[in-house]
Protein backbone atom coordinates (compact mmCIF):
# COMPACT_ATOMS: atom_id res chain seq x y z
CA UNK A 1 0.00 0.00 0.00
CA UNK A 2 1.06 3.61 -0.36
CA UNK A 3 0.91 6.72 1.50
CA UNK A 4 1.46 10.46 0.65
CA UNK A 5 4.60 11.54 0.78
CA UNK A 6 5.69 14.64 3.46
CA UNK A 7 6.02 17.18 0.36
CA UNK A 8 3.01 15.71 -1.13
CA UNK A 9 1.13 16.84 1.95
CA UNK A 10 2.78 19.81 2.54
CA UNK A 11 1.62 20.89 -1.19
CA UNK A 12 -2.09 20.07 -0.66
CA UNK A 13 -1.80 21.44 3.02
CA UNK A 14 -0.95 24.71 1.41
CA UNK A 15 -4.35 24.94 -0.42
CA UNK A 16 -5.94 24.76 3.33
CA UNK A 17 -4.05 26.57 5.34
CA UNK A 18 -7.08 26.53 8.27
CA UNK A 19 -7.10 22.91 7.74
CA UNK A 20 -5.36 20.66 10.39
CA UNK A 21 -3.03 17.37 9.12
CA UNK A 22 -5.88 15.49 9.68
CA UNK A 23 -8.16 16.84 7.88
CA UNK A 24 -5.77 17.60 4.85
CA UNK A 25 -4.81 13.36 4.92
CA UNK A 26 -8.43 13.30 4.52
CA UNK A 27 -8.71 14.94 1.37
CA UNK A 28 -5.54 13.19 0.37
CA UNK A 29 -7.39 10.31 0.60
CA UNK A 30 -10.64 11.35 -1.43
CA UNK A 31 -8.42 12.89 -4.22
CA UNK A 32 -5.41 10.56 -4.73
CA UNK A 33 -5.89 7.87 -7.18
CA UNK A 34 -3.27 5.34 -8.02
CA UNK A 35 -2.20 2.57 -10.52
CA UNK A 36 -4.12 -0.47 -10.32
CA UNK A 37 -1.66 -2.18 -9.36
CA UNK A 38 -0.99 -0.16 -5.89
CA UNK A 39 -3.62 1.05 -3.50
CA UNK A 40 -3.50 3.30 -1.04
CA UNK A 41 -3.40 2.74 2.47
CA UNK A 42 -5.91 3.19 5.08
CA UNK A 43 -5.29 7.04 6.43
CA UNK A 44 -7.75 6.80 9.32
CA UNK A 45 -5.46 5.26 12.16
CA UNK A 46 -2.99 8.95 11.05
CA UNK A 47 -5.88 10.80 11.17
CA UNK A 48 -6.29 9.65 15.16
CA UNK A 49 -2.81 10.77 15.51
CA UNK A 50 -3.08 13.68 13.94
CA UNK A 51 -5.64 14.85 15.85
CA UNK A 52 -4.34 13.98 19.04
CA UNK A 53 -1.03 16.08 18.37
CA UNK A 54 -2.86 18.95 17.19
CA UNK A 55 -2.71 21.14 20.03
CA UNK A 56 1.38 20.42 20.34
CA UNK A 57 3.84 23.19 19.12
CA UNK A 58 4.92 20.67 15.79
CA UNK A 59 5.78 21.58 12.56
CA UNK A 60 3.89 20.31 10.11
CA UNK A 61 6.84 17.46 8.55
CA UNK A 62 7.60 16.67 12.48
CA UNK A 63 3.33 16.45 13.10
CA UNK A 64 3.25 14.24 9.96
CA UNK A 65 6.48 11.75 10.86
CA UNK A 66 4.33 10.92 14.50
CA UNK A 67 1.12 10.19 12.45
CA UNK A 68 2.53 7.65 10.46
CA UNK A 69 4.82 5.78 13.41
CA UNK A 70 4.17 2.33 14.19
CA UNK A 71 0.76 2.89 16.65
CA UNK A 72 -1.83 1.10 18.03
CA UNK A 73 -4.52 3.59 17.94
CA UNK A 74 -6.97 1.33 19.68
CA UNK A 75 -4.47 0.85 22.41
CA UNK A 76 -4.75 3.55 25.15
CA UNK A 77 -1.02 2.98 26.83
CA UNK A 78 0.52 3.45 23.14
CA UNK A 79 -1.27 6.50 22.24
CA UNK A 80 -0.43 8.44 25.20
CA UNK A 81 3.08 7.21 25.03
CA UNK A 82 3.47 8.41 21.77
CA UNK A 83 1.55 11.88 22.89
CA UNK A 84 4.37 11.92 25.63
CA UNK A 85 6.53 11.21 23.25
CA UNK A 86 5.76 13.88 20.77
CA UNK A 87 4.85 16.90 23.68
CA UNK A 88 8.65 16.12 25.12
CA UNK A 89 9.81 16.55 21.80
CA UNK A 90 7.99 19.65 21.05
CA UNK A 91 9.64 21.19 24.08
CA UNK A 92 13.11 20.97 22.99
CA UNK A 93 13.36 18.08 25.17
CA UNK A 94 15.35 14.90 25.24
CA UNK A 95 13.03 12.15 25.34
CA UNK A 96 13.90 8.92 26.75
CA UNK A 97 11.88 5.43 26.35
CA UNK A 98 10.30 5.24 29.72
CA UNK A 99 9.96 1.52 30.39
CA UNK A 100 13.20 0.53 32.73
CA UNK A 101 11.82 -2.50 34.92
CA UNK A 102 12.79 -6.00 34.17
CA UNK A 103 10.06 -7.27 33.04
CA UNK A 104 8.85 -10.77 34.91
CA UNK A 105 7.80 -14.23 33.49
CA UNK A 106 3.75 -13.48 32.68
CA UNK A 107 0.92 -15.97 35.14
CA UNK A 108 -1.89 -14.87 33.58
CA UNK A 109 -3.27 -13.59 29.71
CA UNK A 110 -3.34 -9.60 31.02
CA UNK A 111 0.43 -9.75 32.48
CA UNK A 112 1.29 -11.68 28.50
CA UNK A 113 -0.67 -8.58 27.06
CA UNK A 114 0.75 -6.13 29.55
CA UNK A 115 4.48 -7.00 28.00
CA UNK A 116 3.54 -7.30 24.24
CA UNK A 117 2.22 -3.54 25.41
CA UNK A 118 5.56 -2.43 26.59
CA UNK A 119 7.27 -4.19 23.92
CA UNK A 120 5.31 -2.10 21.49
CA UNK A 121 5.73 1.02 22.90
CA UNK A 122 9.75 0.16 23.16
CA UNK A 123 9.15 -0.52 19.13
CA UNK A 124 7.96 2.72 18.91
CA UNK A 125 10.19 4.73 20.84
CA UNK A 126 12.89 2.58 18.71
CA UNK A 127 10.88 3.72 15.17
CA UNK A 128 11.00 7.36 16.26
CA UNK A 129 14.74 7.34 17.45
CA UNK A 130 15.97 6.66 13.59
CA UNK A 131 13.84 9.98 12.41
CA UNK A 132 14.48 12.33 15.78
CA UNK A 133 17.64 10.56 17.01
CA UNK A 134 19.26 13.95 18.49
CA UNK A 135 16.33 13.69 21.06
CA UNK A 136 15.51 10.05 21.28
CA UNK A 137 18.83 9.45 22.80
CA UNK A 138 17.82 6.08 24.49
CA UNK A 139 17.70 3.39 20.95
CA UNK A 140 20.39 1.17 22.51
CA UNK A 141 19.10 0.88 25.96
CA UNK A 142 15.42 0.89 24.07
CA UNK A 143 16.61 -1.99 22.01
CA UNK A 144 18.20 -4.18 25.17
CA UNK A 145 15.07 -3.24 26.56
CA UNK A 146 13.10 -5.22 23.30
CA UNK A 147 14.97 -8.01 23.90
CA UNK A 148 14.51 -8.40 27.86
CA UNK A 149 10.71 -8.27 27.07
CA UNK A 150 10.50 -10.66 24.18
CA UNK A 151 12.46 -12.81 26.01
CA UNK A 152 9.58 -12.76 29.04
CA UNK A 153 7.55 -12.80 25.93
CA UNK A 154 8.64 -16.24 25.05
CA UNK A 155 8.95 -17.48 27.80
CA UNK A 156 5.60 -17.26 29.10
CA UNK A 157 4.03 -18.62 26.46
CA UNK A 158 6.35 -21.93 26.49
CA UNK A 159 5.10 -22.45 30.07
CA UNK A 160 1.52 -21.33 28.93
CA UNK A 161 1.93 -24.24 26.18
CA UNK A 162 3.61 -26.81 28.59
CA UNK A 163 1.02 -26.18 31.44
CA UNK A 164 -1.65 -26.40 28.84
CA UNK A 165 -0.62 -30.20 27.84
CA UNK A 166 0.10 -31.34 31.13
CA UNK A 167 -3.37 -30.34 32.15
CA UNK A 168 -4.53 -32.17 29.19
CA UNK A 169 -2.69 -35.48 29.85
CA UNK A 170 -4.32 -34.74 33.54
CA UNK A 171 -7.28 -34.92 32.02
CA UNK A 172 -7.35 -37.68 29.88
CA UNK A 173 -5.95 -39.77 32.40
CA UNK A 174 -9.65 -38.34 34.35
CA UNK A 175 -11.42 -39.55 31.82
CA UNK A 176 -10.12 -43.12 31.61
CA UNK A 177 -7.28 -42.42 29.04
CA UNK A 178 -6.55 -43.75 25.75
CA UNK A 179 -6.31 -47.06 26.27
CA UNK A 180 -8.61 -48.04 29.68
CA UNK A 181 -8.60 -51.43 30.62
CA UNK A 182 -12.10 -53.31 31.28
CA UNK A 183 -10.94 -55.98 33.66
CA UNK A 184 -9.89 -54.24 36.87
CA UNK A 185 -9.12 -56.22 40.57
CA UNK A 186 -10.60 -54.45 43.02
CA UNK A 187 -7.55 -52.92 45.07
CA UNK A 188 -6.20 -51.60 41.43
CA UNK A 189 -9.71 -49.53 41.23
CA UNK A 190 -9.43 -48.37 44.69
CA UNK A 191 -5.95 -47.34 43.87
CA UNK A 192 -7.20 -45.26 40.65
CA UNK A 193 -9.76 -43.61 42.42
CA UNK A 194 -6.90 -42.63 44.73
CA UNK A 195 -4.84 -41.40 41.79
CA UNK A 196 -8.13 -39.38 40.46
CA UNK A 197 -8.78 -38.10 43.77
CA UNK A 198 -5.25 -36.52 44.07
CA UNK A 199 -5.21 -35.28 40.12
CA UNK A 200 -8.52 -33.61 41.02
CA UNK A 201 -7.04 -31.64 43.74
CA UNK A 202 -3.78 -30.97 41.87
CA UNK A 203 -5.98 -29.50 39.07
CA UNK A 204 -7.89 -27.53 42.01
CA UNK A 205 -5.20 -26.18 43.12
CA UNK A 206 -3.62 -24.96 39.53
CA UNK A 207 -7.11 -23.50 38.65
CA UNK A 208 -6.51 -21.05 42.31
CA UNK A 209 -2.78 -20.19 41.26
CA UNK A 210 -3.65 -19.84 37.53
CA UNK A 211 -7.12 -19.04 37.13
CA UNK A 212 -7.01 -16.32 34.05
CA UNK A 213 -4.85 -19.64 32.08
CA UNK A 214 -6.94 -22.16 30.89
Amino acid sequence: GLLPTFEQVEMLAHSFPNKGLADVLGFFAEVARVDGNYFLCSVEDKQAVAELLEPLDLRLEDQYTFSIAPVDTSSRSEMLALYNYARTYSRGQDVGHGIYEEPSLPGTPSALEHLEEQWRILDLYSWLSHRFSYFFHERVSAAEQKVRFSNAINLGLQKHAELRDWRAGIMRVLRGGPRRRRHRSNENMERSKEVRALLEEVLGTLACVHGEFP
